[in-house]
């Protein structure tokens, strides 16, 4: 049963003790039990730029833990009772700003451990003289209610303007709808059915204050004040919050819509074309711009009144100088003077990098994506990463050869390793490429990637209690039809396919390593990306020859756009089935839809590209199960915030219930 917070604020106060917030400097906190959380008064401001907000209605929201929201279903809970106030609207009670844009929350309000908390401001008088501007609905994010305290010891102050209400928009562009709709099957009711979607959700909620700071309303330059900090488009996040702001400040109304609301609604529907949807307040049109952010670039930057806009420093944004896209994206530094040559995602959201110098690097959610790594041998360089729910497969080649060439495989918890020779059944060494799990998760394949040979070796796994103490025996090896294999990728029902470096063959056998055929590229380079996505098609790249498509499950029929478009090293499907490119000649990420018609694809031709960028090539792309978008540079790690739509992670994960395709959405 809940308890009003207010009662048990008056008993922490009575016994002189200040009650310790543990869920919101931990964001990735997620449901384990209904335990009720108690908070004193919550203070803050809403601003329109730099002008104070009167008269906006604060509603205290958390995500709906039944299911995906749409934008008539699973609507936001309402965390307010009554005890707050009298004012009651469609999301239940309120309070609202005074003069000078200020708030309190008396501490009424309660929250279940774990549900993921966030706070809107709606309509209210920017300073223009408009009693009630309804394209104001501005976000900030508070993050998990904790399992014992009160939000208010970690958050004292909150400032609501149009910085957090962008920062909001992207990190939780993989669940919210609009400003009322955010929601994901993440009860614990529903954790059998959906086992990694409450760490996705907890995880967008945690993005946020890596992109901007909840007390001053101020967008970060970094992640953080330790070593290992991303770097954060600060410049670009003004740059959006200044194109919000011109229509906060306007005078906008319900009989006469200003002229910068109607320009900012109608460049920023929900598919980015006249024939989307039309936004009618601030939040949603952030999310549609997180959602299209290659639409309407040189309409969206009128907007910005140049150094005169409140937000700064900004982008110049003007016709001669348009940004590239709309994209967030983080900048994470390697600190071990790796190269980074792979990545994959674990079922916690982790980003685990293989890189050269014998490092295995992993990149924690829970840190704010802070790289700890694992050194094993400087003369290793590791080229590929697979991830299993409780196992790490990494393929290294060694500067003494190919006879010291093999694989590490660790335990997910980083606390025990083993490491195995890539021999072939006739005890000779091979150059080990991509791995890849079975659906059980009880056998790995991994890709001999022998020039003008090679096949798909076969592992065997006999569980100890970590990857240090397990059996691992090597099944045998399927030759026939390939030629310097790079990649494996598993579909549903088991099989395996291996893409070619040295020829136009993907080759396919089936669990026990028969041979099952081979599918004929359309294009006469070598390929280099892999990937299955939901209906069971073969995604495949060719960095050489700039060509992207699949492969049909049921023949050889080849799809795919052959413009010379898409060098990509990388490809990755998410949950919406989109097929995602790491390009290494337009240092940056690529987005197809499941038909691959068109030359320019979903992200337009340039593709989406960091406003911080030191690379010339990007190689290995995933997607996590928040619905971001991670890809590697030589000596980076990228982190496009929000870009896709969230998947089952690990990849493995998917091809067994409870689900029923690869690349579920969680």
């Amino acid at each position: 049963m809940r308890k009003s917070l207010f009662h048990l604020a008056v008993l922490a106060a009575s016994a002189a003790s200040t009650l310790a917030l543990t869920g919101c400097s931990a964001m990735n906190v997620t449901a384990s039990s209904p335990l009720q959380s108690a908070g004193v008064a919550l203070k803050g401001n809403v601003h329109g730029g730099s002008q104070p907000v009167s008269g906006a209605n604060i509603y205290l929201l958390a995500a709906n833990q039944n299911g995906y929201s749409t934008s008539n279903t699973n609507t936001s809970v309402s965390l307010l009772t009554s005890a707050t106030g009298s004012r009651y609207g469609a999301l239940g009670y309120y309070t609202t700003t005074d003069a000078n844009g200020n708030f309190s929350i008396s501490g009424d309000y309660t929250c279940t451990a774990g549900q993921q908390v966030y706070l809107v401001a709606v309509g209210g008088d920017p300073g223009t003289g408009v009693t009630n501007n309804q394209a104001i609905l501005e976000a900030t994010i508070l993050g998990a209610c904790p399992s014992s305290g009160n939000f208010a010891s970690a958050t004292p102050y909150l400032s609501v303007n149009e910085v957090t209400t962008v920062a909001a928009a992207y990190s939780l562009a993989g669940y919210a709808v609009d400003g009322y709709h955010v929601g994901a099957p993440a009860s614990t009711a529903l954790a059998a059915a959906h086992p990694t979607s409450a760490a996705g959700l907890a995880n967008a909620f945690g993005t946020f204050p890596l992109l901007v700071n909840v007390g001053t309303g101020v967008a970060n330059t970094n992640t953080g004040a330790t070593a290992g900090k991303g770097v954060v488009p600060q410049a670009e996040i003004n740059t959006l919050a200044n194109i919000l702001s011109s229509c906060v400040n306007s005078t906008n109304s319900n009989s006469s819509a200003s002229a910068n609301c109607t320009t900012l609604f109608a460049n920023a529907t929900s598919d980015g074309t006249s024939n989307g949807t039309v936004p009618t307040e601030i939040f949603s049109a952030a999310l549609n711009i997180a959602h299209n952010p290659a639409a309407n670039i040189n309409a969206l930057c009128s907007l910005q009144s140049g150094t005169g806009a409140p937000f700064q420093p900004s982008l110049p944004c003007t016709t001669n100088n348009l940004p590239n896209d709309f994209t967030i994206s983080i900048q994470y530094p390697e600190s071990n003077g790796s190269s980074l040559n792979d990545l994959a995602v674990d079922n916690a959201g982790n980003i685990v990098v293989a890189g050269s110098g014998g490092v295995i690097a992993v990149y924690s959610a829970a840190s704010g994506y802070k790289e700890s790594s694992l050194p094993l041998g400087t003369s290793r360089n590791f080229t590929k990463v697979a991830v299993s729910n409780n196992r790490i497969v990494a393929s290294a080649t060694s500067t003494a050869g190919v006879s010291s060439d093999g694989l590490a495989v660790l335990s997910t918890d980083f606390n025990s390793f083993k490491w195995l020779p890539s021999n072939n059944p006739n005890n000779t060494a091979v150059a080990p490429g991509g791995a890849s799990f079975s659906p059980d998760q009880s056998t790995f394949y991994v890709a001999d990637s022998t020039s003008g040979a090679g096949g798909i070796l076969r592992y065997g796994i006999t569980f100890g209690d970590s990857a240090g103490s397990d059996t691992y025996t090597l099944l045998g090896e399927s030759t026939t039809n390939f030629n310097q294999p790079v990649r494996t990728a598993v579909d549903f029902s088991g099989n395996v396919y291996a893409n070619n470096l040295s020829n136009y063959i993907v080759a396919e056998v089936d669990a026990a390593g028969a041979t099952v055929g081979t599918r004929s590229l359309a294009y006469s380079n070598g390929s280099s990306g892999l990937a299955v996505d939901q209906l069971g098609r073969i995604w495949v790249t060719s960095v050489s020859g700039g060509a992207a498509g699949w492969i049909s499950s049921s023949s050889s029929a080849y799809s795919g756009a052959n413009s010379g478009q898409y060098y990509a090293t990388g490809v990755a499907i998410d949950g919406a089935n989109h097929a995602w490119l790491s390009n290494t000649v337009k240092s940056g990420v690529q987005s197809i839809s499941e038909s691959a018609a068109d030359a320019s694809g979903l992200s337009g031709a340039n593709g989406f590209r960091p406003t911080t960028s030191d690379a010339t090539t990007f190689s290995s792309i995933a997607v996590d199960g928040s619905g971001n978008v991670w890809v590697t540079s030589a000596s980076h790690l990228y982190e496009f915030v929000g870009a896709a739509t969230p998947v089952v992670t690990p990849i493995v994960a998917s091809l067994a219930s409870p689900y029923t395709t690869a690349a579920s959405k969680p």
